[in-house]
């Protein structure tokens, strides 16, 4: 991603990540809390979970937290929110439950097999010039048949009225109640037209059905957000 993008989580966007997320996504924290009791439902007492885009901290607090023997294997390309997800873990049990990389998902070894997978807001900032597909088939590649994988991203065709009528409610929830100042609020809803890869929720089924995951079941909507149950086959 370039330095000069308004989405640099490098940057001051990655440093302000987990309050402007809150004011785009309120039910951010509930959204967490539903995957939770999804992949406790789908997993064993004892699983080991791949993490795409664990810079932050978020799923390995609340997965880790709730579930004391769940190992965690986290990549992300961001140094920055891969610094911030080793200090909230320090010192925790969790952190002994974990190995962080920083760095692409094809980087990882192929050789262990996952019992799970979440992939959170990551797809938005990957094209699709085939990079979706790959970076799915490397996520599929990597985990046991039947295994789950969360998926969630913002989706929709930029040029249909759908998209337009969230698009603009978007707009009106961050000015209005978001507690958000105009100059702000613009430069997020710029910056998501200028550079995030929007796919729509057809486009994304069949991107996973062609890598691997012939069962999807849509659990989360809000707005321009949705979120996928996907199974390994």
């Amino acid at each position: 991603m370039s330095k000069a993008s308004f989405f640099d989580f490098d940057a001051e966007y990655g440093n302000r990540y987990e309050v402007t997320i809150r004011k785009i996504l309120p039910s951010y924290d509930n959204l967490y809390v539903a995957m939770t009791a999804l992949l406790q439902n789908l997993l064993d007492e004892k699983a080991h979970v791949l993490i795409v885009g664990a810079g932050g901290g978020k799923e390995l607090l609340t997965f880790g937290g709730s579930n004391p023997k769940w190992n965690f294997t986290g990549v992300d390309l961001s140094d920055q929110m891969m610094r911030y997800a080793k200090r909230k873990i320090a010192g925790s049990d969790i952190e002994n439950r974990t190995s962080l990389y920083v760095g692409g998902l094809e980087e990882l070894e192929e050789t262990h097999l996952y019992d799970g997978a979440t992939c959170i807001l990551v797809m938005p900032f990957v094209p699709d010039d085939g990079a979706k597909e790959s970076l799915l088939a490397n996520i599929a590649s990597r985990l046991k048949q039947g295994a789950p994988l969360l998926l969630v991203g913002a989706h929709g065709d930029p040029q249909s009225e759908e998209f337009q009528i969230y698009f603009q409610a978007l707009r009106r929830k961050l000015t209005l109640l978001s507690s958000m100042s105009n100059q702000e609020s613009e430069s997020i809803m710029s910056g998501a037209l200028n550079e995030m890869h929007f796919s729509t929720k057809e486009r994304m089924k069949e991107l996973m059905t062609l890598t691997g995951f012939s069962n999807q079941h849509h659990f989360f909507a809000d707005l321009m957000f949705d979120g996928w149950l996907a199974i390994r086959s």
